[in-house]
């Protein structure tokens, strides 16, 4: 029996060392590992989401919380016929994305889509509503005044 008591506490001081050895790794990898690089994201457009206008955007803005790379950026509008109306080719500075928009045709609901590369060189891609209410034709017909 004495002859196995020093073995024994021999090995478990070893395995307290080892335990010991390997959550001190564990902590040091956590500790250093690197932050991974997220994707950007969109913090605000004009026009904005949801946003209900009376007169056509000339331009459509986009604000990244990133810089965004200049690698063909693709900002689309398309209008409730299904057609495409921005003009141009999209323009970056650093965080935000600029594109025209030509002449809408009108009352609608229209999409701006688009694509740009993060600055982790992922694409982001997304949708942004909105509504033009085109203000009432001065050239309407107006109704006869009531009789008295």
């Amino acid at each position: 029996m004495t002859f196995r008591r020093p073995l024994l506490r021999r090995f478990a001081r070893q395995l307290i060392r080892l335990t010991v050895v390997a959550v001190l790794t564990a902590v040091a990898a956590i500790g250093l590992a690197a932050p991974a690089s997220a994707h950007n994201v969109l913090l605000s457009s004009n026009p904005a989401d949801g946003a209900v206008l009376q007169t056509s955007p000339t331009t459509v803005q986009l604000t990244f919380d990133q810089p965004v790379e200049n690698f063909e950026p693709v900002v689309s509008v398309l209008g409730p016929d299904g057609q495409r109306y921005e003009s141009g080719t999209p323009q970056v500075d650093s965080t935000e994305v600029t594109a025209g928009v030509g002449a809408l045709p009108g009352a609608g609901d229209y999409v701006i889509a688009y694509r740009v590369v993060s600055a982790d060189g992922h694409p982001v891609q997304g949708e942004i509503r909105f509504r033009l209410d085109a203000p009432a034709s001065s050239s309407a017909p107006r109704a006869p005044p009531a009789a008295r």
